[in-house]
């Protein structure tokens, strides 16, 4: 008999993480090891064995993808089963993730069953028997879990208010088998329940009672947000259409006329605290992924902090060299070349924290006048001198054909944001250069806009053309990212412009156009 060995989980998610352990515990897999990332999956695999590894794509740090591919490269892990969980469906990734190295490709969402076949697929040689119910097989993960959702509402609390006993009694009779039952005589006595250790999860509210009616004590439970939770049915005699739109607009979920029917009574309320558990597990759920999204952001912020001060100390550092008189002309030639891609490190942790909050919808945009033609040439000297085994022309003209003059190209933007778009797509364009090739960078002037097209030999694959601009979209790199092109866009889309793709079959060139709004 095999020795049976744990399966690694892999996402950046604690929830989600709980779901596919619990997923696996489902089908008979109860050795799980659980990882944030692929750094610390890494780190788990240089001590433990493992029989499987199942990991999201996107994670912060070293994601599912570059993971799978470091793991197809290490002797020892090459074969090791992996399967991509994503919610990404189009082919193009789920051809990267096959070729590079992927034993199976799950969509997100999915059912119990789909995972069950998934996984008895990519553990073949290890189990045989994946034992798994009728009632598993339909579970959805990554929805709110649906036998917890039945396990809380059996577990319920309903409190019953009605200022006449023997009405009290009959409801309490039919409810007591299949929930913990509490009643009030009237408004008053109601309230402080909902105040106490052990509020109700809902409320069986009779509308006309002496001292305070329903309609007050719903519109005091709804006024409070202690209370303004717990589902209202109201329990009245009077059918009348005025009288029901009231109740509800008061804050009510439903009604019911008495004489109350026990099947229908009990149908409406397992259908409420059915939608009230639903809706705190998915509330849950929502506040669990704000807690990610604020975690990403104080990372991106730490990080910036830790890195940006030895950088900007080599910067002053390097600064101090090229001033000092005692550098000759060579080795000044590497100290403004240090410097400059210090700086361009600065705009970097600048920038990522920028897309970040892009992404959010948090970013305040704070426009100023931006020389293109500075700009540009700029990123031209960096890049000219990056690549310079390459042996490339970049060439700057204007709208006549002649030179770029500083001063005639200026836009409504923001200078950083400027340098990072077009950073990123110069550095795409020399990337799909050949050796000797040639970029053109030309500078028109619009009505509206400054227009700043890149061309360069080389030809979009067509199965990424309609996504150029997507995120994650990449191909023929063996490092890319898929971010350069989609934080072009985000960038461009932030200051008000546009930016369009054309790639020319006849030509066999590449044509990226961007138009930002002049001042």
């Amino acid at each position: 008999m095999k020795e049976q060995l744990p399966v690694l989980v892999v996402n950046d998610l604690q929830s989600m993480r709980n779901a596919m352990r619990d997923a696996l515990h489902d089908i008979g897999i109860n050795e799980v090891l659980q990882a944030i990332n692929g750094v610390e999956v890494i780190r788990i695999l240089k001590t433990e064995r493992v029989s499987a590894v199942i990991s999201d794509w996107k994670m912060l740090g070293l994601n599912g993808l570059d993971l799978l591919r470091w793991m197809r490269n290490d002797p020892v892990l090459a074969s090791l089963p992996f399967m991509m969980v994503t919610s990404e469906s189009n082919p193009a990734q789920m051809r990267t993730a096959i070729s590079s190295g992927a034993s199976e490709y799950l969509v997100k969402p999915y059912t119990m069953q789909d995972f069950a076949n998934k996984v008895k697929r990519l553990l073949g040689d290890y189990r045989h028997e994946m034992p798994l119910s009728a009632q598993a097989s339909n579970k959805v993960l990554g929805l709110a879990d649906a036998a917890e959702v039945e396990q809380l509402i059996d577990s319920s609390i309903v409190l019953v208010v009605d200022d006449m006993q023997i009405n009290l009694d009959m409801i309490a009779e039919i409810l007591k088998d299949d929930y913990a039952v509490q009643t009030a005589s009237s408004g008053h006595d109601a309230l402080k329940i909902t105040r106490s250790s052990q509020p109700p999860d809902l409320i069986l509210l009779d509308v006309m009672m002496t001292e305070m009616d329903g309609h007050e004590v719903c519109r005091r439970l709804k006024a409070d947000p202690i209370t303004r939770n717990i589902p209202v049915i109201f329990l009245t005699s009077q059918d009348e259409v005025d009288e029901v739109i009231r109740g509800l607009e008061i804050g009510a979920v439903d009604y019911i006329v008495k004489p109350a029917e026990p099947g229908i009574l009990k149908a409406r309320i397992r259908t409420h605290l059915h939608l009230k558990w639903t809706l705190a597990k998915l509330m849950a759920q929502n506040a669990a992924l704000a807690d990610s999204a604020r975690l990403r952001e104080d990372v991106e912020r730490i990080t910036q902090h830790d890195l940006r001060d030895p950088v900007k100390s080599i910067l002053a550092r390097t600064n101090v060299l090229m001033n000092d008189g005692l550098l000759n002309e060579s080795h000044m030639q590497l100290a403004n070349l240090i410097r400059n891609e210090a700086c361009h490190v600065v705009d970097l942790l600048n920038q990522s924290f920028s897309l970040y909050r892009m992404e959010s919808g948090t970013f305040v945009f704070q426009p100023e006048p931006v020389d293109l033609a500075t700009t540009l040439s700029r990123v031209r000297q960096e890049m000219l001198a990056e690549f310079f085994s390459m042996k490339l022309d970049i060439r700057l003209t204007g709208e006549d054909g002649g030179a770029v003059e500083s001063g005639r190209y200026i836009v409504h933007g923001e200078e950083g944001l400027c340098y990072s778009l077009f950073g990123n797509l110069m550095r795409n364009a020399v990337e799909a250069s050949r050796e000797g090739g040639c970029i053109d960078v030309s500078f028109s002037i619009e009505s509206q806009n400054i227009m700043v097209a890149i061309r360069n030999a080389g030809l979009v694959p067509m199965a990424i053309r309609d996504r150029f601009f997507n995120k994650y979209i990449t191909a023929g790199k063996a490092q890319g990212s898929g971010l350069g092109t989609y934080s072009a866009r985000l960038v461009t889309e932030t200051q008000g412009g546009t930016i369009a793709m054309d790639t020319d079959e006849a030509s066999g060139t590449t044509t990226l156009t961007v138009r930002l709004p002049k001042r």
